[in-house]
């Protein structure tokens, strides 16, 4: 506990600043977070069980077919997904009540908030038909979950807090930056672009090689491999709607995007390999 020197009229007397005020902001901030999630749960499942404006979230994509729409299974990752932030939200304040340790700064709950509000926004942007108004909201989701999860980075988290605070956003991110390319992609779809003159199919190699490059960046520099296994997942739910639902139409996009799980796959094992190997550095330097 601090303390400071106080002047009053019996001469310096040495009073304790205790941290109830901060304590009550990290209380804040965890309440607030955990309201944020139920509201944006609350609206994913409203989106799905009223329909919000008569339609599903799945219905309206439908509306916009697009090459890099994966099958829909693909989509019950948000289980996972919504699974893993609720341990973001419950398991750290359990945390701070035992152990009165505050692993989670208040900036990124702040920024967590932010998100959900965004996520939020976006459900009810897509239900109503504003795609291009859509695609701003989920930029802006995706701005506000790279922050989070750079900043989460820095942090040294042991094992479990990463399983607990990191991991969730790691698939986050993996999946919103696939769902801003499917995003985009339908909103091209809707305003009739002519993609520069490119065939629908060579256009969507381009939009795989860009999405698979992004991927495989996040999944070196960070060392990450749940990102590279959500790109695995997401590229294969794209390959099966298109031996599926296109009847192999397009044996160009297949091939490729075959290849962009094989390189996933491989930027994965690396990322094991080289946090093995950075764990036997570690404990031999220690040892």
């Amino acid at each position: 506990m601090r303390t400071r020197k106080v002047e009053d009229h019996s001469g310096t007397r040495t009073v304790h600043v205790d941290q109830r005020k901060k304590t009550a902001l990290v209380v804040l901030a965890m309440v607030g977070a955990v309201i944020a999630y139920i509201g944006m749960t609350t609206i994913n499942a409203l989106a799905t069980i009223l329909p919000i404006n008569g339609m599903t979230t799945g219905e309206i994509s439908d509306l916009y077919p697009s090459l890099f729409t994966p099958a829909g299974i693909t989509f019950s990752i948000w289980g996972i997904i919504y699974t893993l932030l609720l341990c973001f939200v419950l398991i750290p304040p359990i945390w701070f009540a035992t152990r009165k340790e505050t692993v989670v700064p208040l900036s990124l709950y702040g920024m967590f908030i932010i998100s959900c509000v965004w996520n939020s926004l976006w459900i009810v942007c897509w239900h109503y038909g504003w795609l291009a108004l859509s695609v701003v909201v989920m930029v802006l989701l995706l701005v506000s979950l790279i922050f989070i999860y750079v900043r989460l980075s820095s942090l040294p988290l042991t094992f479990v807090q990463r399983c607990v605070i990191r991991l969730p956003f790691s698939i986050y991110l993996a999946w919103i930056v696939v769902a801003t390319v499917a995003n985009v992609a339908s909103w091209l779809v809707a305003i009739e672009w002519t993609r520069f003159g490119l065939s629908e199919q060579w256009w969507m190699c381009a939009i795989v090689v860009v999405a698979c490059v992004i991927m495989c960046t996040l999944v070196v520099r960070f060392r990450d491999g749940a990102i590279g296994l959500v790109g695995i997942w997401a590229f294969v739910g794209i390959l099966i709607k298109h031996v599926s639902g296109f009847d192999r139409q397009y044996p160009v996009v297949i091939a490729l995007v075959s290849v962009a799980v094989a390189c996933l796959a491989v930027s994965v094992l690396w990322s094991i390999w080289k946090t093995i190997g950075f764990k036997r550095v570690r404990r031999q330097s220690y040892g």
